[in-house]
């Protein structure tokens, strides 16, 4: 026998017995004996596509695209490595380049259908929605009546913001098949996200009775029965999601906020617990039951869990962010800048973790890096109405309301119902001595709510200074009802009460001051005040 027949032999004895170990699962091993046939015969294009399917499938995705690229350069249209590398890339979120090969493979297969489908999805992915809705549209007129293509459509339509088009085509989906898991289940998240609860159950209720083991199902039902405040109904499905799908952190949250709804914070609790106890080393659980001790205000133990959540996972900026606001309630400020900024360094346009630095900056006195701070959050997050209004109550205090009236402003172009703003601008009136112009504004916050104290006290000054003293104690009396420990608002009733002419309350109130804040001179001063010019100097 030939020395070069030994060769093919040997080659195939590798092969044969790699071949075996891959069917079995055994992919370290496979690779151990493809990498020994392949001293036979190194060019061995279709032995190197095995070897890096073998790594792709121990999602090893780097070494399978190197094995993927090493078979192409032996044979560049060799389809199952073009697959194969375009899934690779897929899965690392290289889309660009899975498209490349994918485009290939699409060209060498004479246009497969299957191909192009899966092509149209990356482009989706890739937001090409021009690309992706010009092949899904071919795909569509070479077969009209399929349900695939048709939700392949509406998901374009709707990463494109075009949701009445998207509902046309998922709708369509449902004529031509009923029972399309995914059609169902993307309408009834649409329905949930514009509010419409009910249509939205009646989708996800037949989703669910086509793919009952789906977590998503299950997560958007539990938050639709959490927006009708059935809390009890809620609870499983949450249950549902974190048993099966124990990273999703969501589902941790919005668990834990149902079992603080209905008070059941010990439950909650177990529940991270038991979590953790079958899984200690999960970061994310261990955050779970950090932010539930962080909501229910048990700070050092939000702090313990917390902390090991991050030794668990370093770059979990979610645990830094939250460690951060869990130092704030401790007055811990060094470690709580030292955790937002940790927080911002792994993802620094997360607008939560802006704002919250920005709040500790404010903590600090630290006016210009916290207005800077609520500035970045804002351009995150223009929704985020709390950043305009701390920024302009900021510049108010620093005595510059024409800049704090334009952050008010735009809190109000953004929301119309958002009652802080208009107390804002109210204040900002005060500062340019318009009155009647800042009622105004001091009672539109009122109608949008009516729990703002501050805003019947300013109400109250205003009146006092124009004289009319009834309505002034009305008002501060209002601010009083709903913030009985402010020592400053009860001693301006009692002045209030003292032009009256009322000394009797006048004392009662100045006395509610001194008793709230028994460190402020001016409320015995006022207090002693009164009780001379009722004569009762002994007192006084």
């Amino acid at each position: 026998m030939t020395k070069r027949g030994l060769s093919v032999s040997d080659f195939q004895t590798y092969l044969a017995k790699a071949d075996e170990l891959k069917e079995n699962k055994d992919f370290e091993r496979a690779i151990e004996q493809y990498l020994k046939a392949l001293e036979f015969k190194p060019a061995d294009y279709e032995t190197l596509e095995k070897i890096a399917d073998a790594y792709f499938c121990l999602s090893n995705f780097e070494k399978a695209i190197a094995f993927y690229q090493k078979s192409l350069a032996f044979e560049p249209n060799y389809i199952l490595s073009l697959l194969g590398i375009s899934k690779a890339y897929e899965l690392i979120h290289k889309i660009d380049k899975a498209i490349e090969y994918l485009e290939k493979v699409l060209e060498l297969s004479s246009y497969d259908s299957d191909i192009a489908a899966q092509l149209a999805l990356l482009y989706i992915e890739n937001q090409e929605y021009t690309i992706s809705h010009k092949l899904i549209e071919k795909l569509l007129s070479q077969n009209p009546n399929s349900d695939a293509y048709h939700y392949m459509l509406g998901l374009n339509y709707e990463q494109m913001g075009e949701k009445e088009l998207a509902l046309k085509n998922y709708n369509k989906v449902l004529e031509i098949n009923p029972e399309n898991f995914d059609a169902r289940l993307a309408l009834g998240i649409i329905y949930y996200n514009n509010n419409d609860y009910k249509s939205a159950k009646i989708e996800l209720l037949k989703a669910e009775n086509v793919n009952f083991n789906n977590t998503k199902v299950h997560y958007y039902l539990g938050l639709i029965y959490v927006a009708e405040e059935k809390f009890e109904k809620a609870i499983p499905e949450f249950k549902y999601v974190v048993t099966f799908d124990p990273k999703n952190i969501d589902a941790y949250n919005h668990l834990g906020v149902t079992y603080g709804f209905l008070g059941w914070i010990e439950e909650a609790i177990q529940e991270f617990k038991s979590a953790i106890n079958l899984n200690p080393n999960n970061s994310e659980i261990r955050y779970a039951l950090g932010y539930i001790y962080y909501k229910n205000e048990a700070y050092i133990e939000a702090e313990s869990e917390l902390k090991k959540a991050i030794d668990l996972n370093p770059i979990h900026y979610q645990a830094h962010s939250a460690l951060g606001s869990v130092c704030v309630k401790l007055e811990k400020y060094k470690e709580a800048i030292e955790s937002f900024s940790k927080s911002l360094e792994l993802n620094p346009d997360d607008a939560i973790t802006n704002f919250n630095m920005a709040s500790i900056f404010k903590v600090m006195g630290l006016t210009e890096r916290a207005i800077s701070a609520y500035e970045k959050a804002i351009n995150l997050n223009s929704d985020l109405l709390d950043a305009y209004f701390e920024a302009g109550m900021l510049l108010l205090n620093r005595q510059r309301p024409d800049e704090a009236r334009k952050y008010f402003d735009l809190a109000i172009k953004q929301n119309d119902k958002f009652a802080e703003a208009y107390y804002g601008v109210g204040l900002c009136f005060i500062k340019s001595h318009n009155n009647e112009d800042a009622i105004k504004y001091f009672n539109k916050a009122l109608e949008f709510n009516p729990n703002i104290p501050d805003a019947y006290y300013q109400i109250g000054l205003i009146n006092r200074e124009e004289g009319n003293i009834e309505t002034a104690i009305k008002n501060i009396e209002e601010s009083i009802n709903l913030d009985s420990e402010n020592a400053s608002h009860a001693n301006d009733l009692g002045l209030t009460y003292q032009i009256k002419g009322d000394l009797e309350n006048a004392i009662k109130y100045f006395k509610k001051a001194g008793n709230i804040d028994t460190y402020n001179p001016e409320y015995k001063h006022n207090l002693g005040l009164a009780l001379f010019e009722m004569k009762r100097y002994q007192e006084a």
